[in-house]
C-alpha cells in the first residue's frame, strides 16, 4: 500500500475537531463525533472540494465526508506525504510551518 493518498487534519484546533457528515452533500446529516485536529485520512473518494476519508490514526468517527478547507479559505486538511513521518515530526516538536532562517538557527541550537 504504497499509493495511499493520506491526508492530515490541520484544522479545527479551537473546535475539538472538524465537521463529518454522512454524506458528500453539505445538506447531508452532520455526525455526532467530529475529526479530531491531527488525525489522518486515508482518500477514499474525492469530488468537489470534498473528502471522503477511511480514518487512518487519530480521533473521530472511522469513515465520513469532510471539506477539504472553510468557504473563507481556511485549510482543513493537507496532503500528507508520509502519515508516519508526519506522526513522527509531531512527537519531535518540529514545526509545521515552514521556517525563515532564524527560526531554523534557534530549533537547530535547541536540538543541540
Amino acid at each position: 500500500p504504497m499509493n495511499l493518498r493520506l491526508w492530515r487534519v490541520v484544522g479545527g484546533g479551537a473546535t475539538g475537531g472538524i465537521i463529518v457528515r454522512e454524506g458528500q452533500s453539505l445538506a447531508s446529516a452532520q455526525l455526532e463525533e467530529r475529526l479530531a485536529t491531527d488525525a489522518v485520512v486515508e482518500e477514499v473518494e474525492f469530488v468537489g472540494g470534498r473528502l471522503r476519508y477511511q480514518l487512518h490514526t487519530g480521533g473521530g468517527p472511522v469513515t465520513g465526508w469532510v471539506s477539504l478547507r472553510l468557504p473563507a479559505g481556511k485549510q482543513l486538511l493537507i496532503r500528507s506525504p508520509d502519515a508516519k513521518a508526519a506522526a513522527e515530526s509531531v512527537d519531535e516538536g518540529w514545526p509545521t510551518h515552514p521556517l525563515s532562517e532564524e527560526e531554523w538557527e534557534q530549533q537547530l541550537q535547541s536540538d543541540r
